[in-house]
């Protein structure tokens, strides 16, 4: 069994998902005062992804076997969510909001596609 490490200065940390081959998994990294995506490689590296420009939660919910990952962002203020959006992050291009990628026009159940899925759709 091994432990997954926290970055300095967050107390807990939530899991989403992890790869096939089970080398990478995201989720989440939690602090008092909001949470930021992550992901782990091996276990051992913890990459903090951020989250999209403007809000203070964000988590990922999904990682595809090249590495893009795809999750939520959103804007909570006293425990009431006033902006949530779908975001997809790679090396290459950082977090990005989903709503960008596509100009805005959401394929339909979009929050429900994995990245596996959205690789496959030719959209990332």
């Amino acid at each position: 069994m091994k432990f997954l490490k926290l970055p300095e200065n967050y107390s807990r940390c939530g899991l989403s998902s992890i790869t096939a081959d089970a080398s990478a998994c995201v989720g989440a990294v939690l602090d008092d005062f909001g949470s930021e995506a992550a992901m782990w490689v091996d276990t051992e590296q913890c990459t903090v992804l951020g989250h999209l420009e403007g809000d203070n939660r964000c988590g990922a919910h999904d990682i595809s076997n090249n590495g893009v990952v795809v999750g939520r962002s959103s804007f909570t203020q006293e425990n009431v969510y006033s902006s949530s959006r779908g975001f997809f992050w790679s090396q290459e291009t950082g977090m990005v909001s989903i709503g960008r990628l596509l100009g805005n026009q959401f394929p339909t159940g979009y929050d429900s596609y994995r990245a596996e899925k959205l690789v496959e759709m030719g959209l990332l």
